[in-house]
């Protein structure tokens, strides 16, 4: 059975320093493993994650959402998030992390305002986009 996450209290920032020219970094090849989730983290910019090997959960916010080999999951900036993989296994991920004011710029900030930082409880976003029907 998956460890179960335990009283969370810690919560990390993960920035991404981002050069003006290019405000975008790939994460290939990440390997989450099944350690006891102790902490949350969050990040300057928006993740968007593709798990092309294993299965697990990710704690978004006070969400518990299961994934499966072939899902996207989509994290906003300042989203509290951690995934743990499902016992004795290990997943694999290829991530993109970007910043989309930097990334084009002259866009309008406060029309995309809402799709660019996260505000619990504005909208209800499963996160987890699954290949899964069931999900």
């Amino acid at each position: 059975m998956q460890n179960q996450p335990s009283l969370i209290n810690n919560i990390k920032c993960n920035s991404y320093n981002f050069q003006d020219s290019f405000a975008l970094e790939l994460l290939k090849g990440y390997i989450q493993s099944d350690r006891e989730i102790t902490y949350l983290h969050y990040h300057n910019c928006i993740e968007i994650g593709y798990c092309y090997e294993g299965a697990g959960i990710f704690i978004i916010g006070n969400k518990i959402l299961p994934f499966t080999k072939g899902d996207v999951v989509v994290i906003f900036k300042n989203q509290l998030h951690i995934a743990q993989s499902a016992a004795g296994n290990l997943s694999k991920w290829n991530f993109i992390f970007f910043d989309p004011i930097k990334l084009l710029p002259g866009i309008n900030i406060n029309d995309f305002q809402h799709i660019l930082t996260y505000s619990e409880g504005v909208y209800d976003f499963k996160n987890v986009i699954s290949t899964i029907e069931d999900y």
